[in-house]
């Protein structure tokens, strides 16, 4: 990812309801990313989530 954003892939997996999903973030100058294994209902819990600031 070159560009600023975020980007969200998911990939085949073992199970249908099994979940590989790489959060990648950049800001333009750096970038990350987030290999994630999840169950397809853990995904609801994710969303509801509050992100907090240390």
């Amino acid at each position: 990812m070159n560009t600023i954003g975020i980007e969200i892939k998911r990939y085949p997996y073992e199970e249908p309801y099994h979940l590989n999903l790489v959060f990648s973030a950049s800001n333009g100058v750096f970038e990350g990313s987030l290999k994630y294994y999840c169950h397809a209902s853990d995904l609801e819990d994710i969303g509801k989530e509050r992100a907090t600031v240390w």
